[in-house]
């Protein structure tokens, strides 16, 4: 049996009512590429098994204890039979030329590259819709075909061996993929934001969570981006520039949540301006905390 073309691998955990929305969207693609779905899951109870049961393209890979999610992905890829690697989250919904369009662009050359993620209408409101504008502001559909320093594992492509090469994901709770995709681009690799590949994404979760995920993210972002290379000065600096540092963050979520959205979610974008500033004070208590208690990566979800 030949192996196929791309390995779609979806880290799960708990995730049986997104997984199935997943999957339909995975079984539904059009074109003739041959592909398999490696789905990792980790749940202690679930209905993985039975969710898979019938379809050829889906196999699980069982693990008895719970698995961070970049992990999870790097046991698929050790199983993938792909030349390429899509890395798809439980509660991302593929458009049905999505796997055409993937083996379009890597057929021209692109071997590392992300695709677009724009709001599943089953995502919980109003919880969901703040996620989605906060993290999802560089990954909407409307904005052009260009390069980036990194890329969303909710919708992340690689080619096999390059994967391989570079070492796979790093064992940490949140942001494996701003580690990874940094790294690569660190190495001089090109990574490309592609917006033709789409993916609708389920945004479930609760308001305080969301907020937590961005206190997370500020924490983070200073350990794998700025911690190894900081001096004591450019901490003092940091720490009495991060309100201006923040403010221009946010502003610039806000002014593409305006600009690459149209009709309602303009709207939505517009009214969001407060929130989302919101939210980037508890991105900034993150990183002060990194600041301030030099704790390293946060354990935590």
């Amino acid at each position: 049996m030949n192996n196929p073309h791309i390995s779609v691998i979806i880290p799960s955990y708990n995730s049986d009512d997104v997984l199935r929305l997943c999957l339909k969207a995975l079984l539904g693609q059009s074109g003739a590429v041959s592909y398999e779905i490696l789905v990792v899951d980790s749940s202690p109870n679930s209905d993985i098994m039975k969710i898979a049961q019938g379809h050829d393209k889906v196999k699980v890979i069982k693990l008895k204890e719970r698995s961070l999610p970049g992990i999870a992905r790097n046991l698929g890829a050790d199983k993938a039979r792909g030349r390429v690697l899509v890395f798809v989250d439980a509660d991302v919904l593929l458009k049905s030329d999505g796997i055409a369009q993937i083996w379009d662009y890597y057929g021209k050359g692109y071997q590392i590259f992300g695709g677009a993620l724009e709001l599943a209408p089953e995502s919980h409101m109003p919880c969901g819709l703040i996620e989605h504008y906060y993290f999802n502001h560089g990954s909407l559909a409307k904005h052009p075909l260009s390069l980036r320093k990194n890329l969303s594992s909710a919708l992340m492509i690689i080619d096999s061996k390059v994967f391989k090469e570079v070492g796979g994901f790093k064992n940490i709770p949140r942001m494996q993929d701003t580690e990874l995709t940094e790294r690569m681009s660190r190495e001089g690799k090109k990574l490309y934001f592609i917006p033709s590949v789409l993916g609708h994404q389920v945004h479930d979760s609760a308001c305080m969570a969301v907020l937590k995920k961005a206190f997370i993210s500020g924490n983070n972002l200073y350990f794998i981006r700025y911690a190894p290379r900081t001096s004591f000065v450019k901490k003092l600096l940091f720490f009495a520039g991060l309100p201006l540092i923040t403010l221009a963050k946010v502003t610039r979520i806000n002014a593409r949540n305006i600009a690459y959205r149209d009709g309602g979610g303009r709207v939505w974008a517009i009214a969001l301006i407060p929130v989302m500033y919101f939210c980037g004070l508890f991105w900034m208590a993150g990183f002060y905390k990194a600041l301030l208690r030099n704790t390293g990566i946060s354990k935590e979800r």
